[in-house]
């Protein structure tokens, strides 16, 4: 038997080891649905944009045993005007600026329980009616996600209407060897990868570094601010270290998960200089890719980023990692020059039927109809004025 309850927030608190332990056991395992990269969210971003409202649900056996977490949260927004409560995962729905883009998220099973487990949560959500719309983003569909499960119940129930969008994260599933790995790319792969490689260290004294302990990876830190803002200044754009709210969850997450050995730093020197530095998650077997920095505008020639993610790889290569995740990319990504796999994500959008579903999809449908003509004026209008000025001159 599987009673389903909601928890508080001091219940969430308390439940680290409890929480990573249920994790550990399931098919979902990945470090941005860790107790500490979750809990920490709740902290920073509770009230960012809008004040949320916990909904996370614990399924637990008669004898009070942890068998599924649904890491939930209720968020307000607005569409056309009308108001509705969207249910979605912790870790998510932040505004742009402030985004941790957290992937790999699911509901929390223990496998031998999984039926029941969706069974009672897929109960609870369908009777509770403080929600309109839920969405599940970026969810992994080769390992029978719980949440892609979750959703078809609540979908066969009637209560809701449902759509889906496919996605990809690129992946290297790691060999036993370094050389295996470079056999693995193409002839031009391992040629360019060597060839950046001597170029680099042709220009002073190159070295490579990585860093696993807290004191050691708090000393990186400003570099790694530093270099990440000079690398989106590059393009014309702030970066992640410009919203307050992200840093501040940058460090906390940062402590907590480093006292596990949770979080890897490493980086590339030039002449003592870091000039690029890769910001990366250690779980399980896998290392997962989050964030980076580097200084295009005076290296950029010498691919730093390239050069320093080609020792990470090496590196993991070495200590037996079995998996290097890059996260989501598209299908023209850079991260497809060093993989040719990809973990399958969907994210899941379903909405209870009632009189603001049926009136948001009106007006969609009624915005798409007039938004080709309006573009067509516009660009007509455009091009009016252009001719005027034109004339004028």
């Amino acid at each position: 038997m599987i009673a389903v309850t909601r928890l508080s927030e001091q219940e969430f608190a308390q439940m680290r080891e409890e929480w990573n332990g249920l994790l550990a056991a399931s098919a979902s395992n990945s470090p941005m649905l860790t107790w500490e990269w979750l809990y920490t969210w709740w902290e920073t971003y509770r009230t960012c944009g809008v004040t949320r409202e916990l909904c996370l649900l614990a399924a637990r056996h008669a004898n009070g045993s942890l068998a599924g977490l649904a890491p939930l949260v209720l968020r307000p927004f607005s569409q056309f005007g009308i108001s509705r409560v969207r249910l979605e995962f912790l870790g998510t729905g932040e505004p742009e600026a402030d985004e941790t883009c957290s992937e790999y998220l699911d509901v929390i099973v223990s496998p031998d329980r999984r039926e029941e487990v969706v069974a009672g949560l897929a109960d609870y959500l369908a009777q509770h009616a403080d929600w309109e719309e839920l969405l599940a983003r970026d969810v992994r569909t080769d390992i029978g996600a719980a949440a892609t499960q979750l959703a078809e119940r609540l979908a066969s129930r009637g209560l809701v209407s449902s759509e889906s969008r496919p996605g990809q994260a690129p992946y290297i599933r790691l060999p036993d060897s370094w050389d295996a790995y470079l056999a693995s790319l193409s002839r031009n792969g391992r040629k360019q990868l060597r060839s950046k490689r001597r170029q680099f260290e042709t220009r002073g004294a190159a070295a490579f570094r990585s860093a696993l302990a807290l004191p050691e990876i708090r000393r990186m830190f400003p570099e790694f601010v530093r270099l990440h803002r000079l690398r989106w200044q590059a393009a014309g754009k702030p970066g992640c270290f410009a919203s307050s709210h992200f840093s501040r969850f940058l460090e906390a997450v940062t402590a907590r998960l480093s006292e596990r050995g949770g979080v890897q730093v490493s980086w590339l020197e030039l002449d003592g200089e870091p000039v690029a530095l890769y910001y990366l998650l250690r779980h399980a077997d896998a290392l997962f890719y989050y964030n980076s920095g580097m200084d295009i505008e005076r290296f950029g020639e010498l691919s730093p980023g390239n050069v320093c993610l080609s020792f990470i790889i090496e590196q993991a290569v070495t200590d037996g990692i079995r998996e290097f995740h890059f996260l989501k990319g598209g299908a023209e990504s850079y991260k497809y020059r060093w993989t040719d796999l990809g973990v399958p994500l969907t994210s899941v959008l379903l909405r209870r039927k009632g009189w603001k579903q049926t009136l948001c999809r009106s007006l969609a449908r009624a915005k798409d109809r007039v938004a080709p003509p309006y573009r067509r004026v516009r660009r007509l209008l455009s091009r009016g004025a252009r001719c005027v000025r034109a004339t004028s001159c």
